[in-house]
Order: C-alpha cells, then structure tokens, then sequence
C-alpha cells in the first residue's frame, strides 16, 4: 500500500511511501521544528507505516556533527 502525502492540485510533486519503507522524520529552525516532526510522525504511524523515527535536533545540527544525508 503507498501512501501519498504532500499532494495538492496545484503540484505534480508529491512523496510516496510504502509498508514496509524505513523513514526518518525532521524539522529545522527554532527548536529543530520538532512540532513538525512529531506530527508527520504521528500521521506515519496512523497510516500504519511503523519504522519512522524522529532525527533528535533537527536537520542541521544532524549536519554539523557530520551525519550524511541523500535524496531520495
């Protein structure tokens, strides 16, 4: 099963992920945008997608210390 998420009439863009798919959730700016985070967390697993986790301090400071990024 896939879910579609970011969807709108007026973009072609739009982020699929299915059962099964491993995804790491973040925010960035003042406090990590950890609100964010936690509420596409949430979402996630309503939707029954169970590996998500949440990248404690956000985007930028995963960064700072080195981490690696992709996209994808």
């Amino acid at each position: 099963r896939c879910i579609r998420l970011n969807c709108s009439r007026n973009t072609s863009e739009c982020w699929e992920v299915n059962k099964g798919d491993a995804v790491v959730v973040y925010g960035r700016g003042p406090f990590g945008g950890m609100l964010f985070a936690a509420r596409a967390w949430w979402l996630l697993k309503v939707y029954s997608i169970h590996e998500v986790a949440v990248l404690e301090g956000g985007i930028d400071k995963w960064k700072e210390e080195g981490g690696a990024t992709v996209q994808g």
